[in-house]
């Protein structure tokens, strides 16, 4: 039987920038990196079933009827119900076959949201604070507290961060199976994981692919890739034993 191939990681959407894949790549050139967007929906599950981790990228507002906030809508930027929609069944199926899952930025808030969680919806007016969480022209930069026993311990010396930070919204009720890994100063919600310890499940509300510190992104994206590296050497363990036994 050959070796397994190189590991497979889905985006959701990259929109018009690399800088998600430029970001993977630099931590592993052999990976193979494909946007689901750019791809026809027919071929959507066989894309699923070659791949071994997924992001969640960042992007529009979700539409608020999605967390039981229909009202909000008006205080959104436009939602892409379409994008919402396929990207809530892409996290079903992701789940479903146990891939490694990080969510970044919309990313984070999709996967809460997708497990009955909430959304705070204009943090100006309902958070406000001091905390610089977006400015106008480029990212702000805050620091974040994080917890000790996490995804992320170790990202860092100490428990604080500086992160970029370019959102209007931030997780409000946080949904069951999930855990509350890193606060902004302000107590906004920074990073979640899911509570399985045997599936790897990250969101961070930050962009670690566009981050001048290092640190940071790289031990997020050295974590991913060690998941996807896992679960590409389990399905190659399953398909083995599989042959041996037929």
């Amino acid at each position: 039987m050959n070796p397994p191939d190189h590991p497979s990681i889905l985006l959701t959407k990259e929109s018009d920038s690399p800088r998600y894949r430029e970001w993977i790549r630099r931590h592993n050139p052999h990976v193979r990196v494909g946007d689901l967007s750019a791809f026809p929906d027919e071929v959507h599950d066989q894309l699923f079933s070659r791949a071994h981790g997924i992001i969640f990228t960042g992007g529009e507002d979700i539409h608020p009827g999605l967390y039981g906030k229909p009202e909000a809508l008006p205080r959104c930027f436009p939602p892409d119900s379409v994008r919402d929609e396929r990207e809530l069944h892409w996290l079903r199926t992701a789940e479903e076959s146990r891939m490694a899952i990080l969510g970044i930025c919309r990313g984070m808030q999709l996967i809460n949201i997708a497990r009955g969680g909430s959304l705070v919806v204009h943090l100006p007016e309902d958070h406000p604070s001091d905390v610089p969480h977006a400015l106008p022209d480029r990212d702000a930069e805050h620091v974040v507290r994080i917890e000790q026993d996490s995804l992320l311990h170790g990202a860092v010396r100490g428990k604080i961060a500086t992160v970029n930070s370019w959102h209007h919204q931030a997780i409000d009720r946080i949904a069951k199976g999930l855990r509350v890994i890193a606060r902004a100063e302000d107590g906004v919600v920074e990073a979640v994981e899911g509570i399985d310890p045997k599936k790897f499940l990250l969101g961070v509300q930050w962009h670690p692919e566009r981050m001048r510190q290092r640190s940071l992104p790289t031990h997020i994206a050295q974590s991913f890739l060690a998941e996807v590296h896992a679960v590409r050497d389990r399905a190659y363990h399953t398909m083995s034993l599989s042959l041996f036994q037929s």
